[in-house]
């Protein structure tokens, strides 16, 4: 693992009781993380689908910087950061 834990592969820790989740805990680094993290953690899988099933065609964005080269583009249907476009 590179930098810090995203917490991607969380899963629910439920009580047994009453089959309410109590928290949610990390695999990768054994964090335990809230219970409300569950909403946290679909918005990101929802962005994440979204972006895969964008095909960054519509309407694009240059991302420049200092002086005027452009670094990246930015999908505007999506929010996705793509690559620095290509120079010939």
């Amino acid at each position: 693992m590179t930098g810090p834990c995203r917490h991607e592969a969380a899963v629910p820790v439920d009580s047994v009781v009453t089959g309410t989740t109590l928290a949610y805990l990390c695999p990768d680094c054994g964090t335990q993380l809230p219970d409300d993290f569950g909403a946290e953690l679909a918005a990101r899988r929802a962005l994440t689908a979204r972006q895969a099933a964008c095909p960054h065609t519509q309407e694009t964005a240059d991302i420049t910087q200092w002086g005027g080269s452009t670094i990246a583009r930015l999908c505007q249907t999506c929010g996705k950061t793509l690559s620095p476009p290509h120079t010939t």
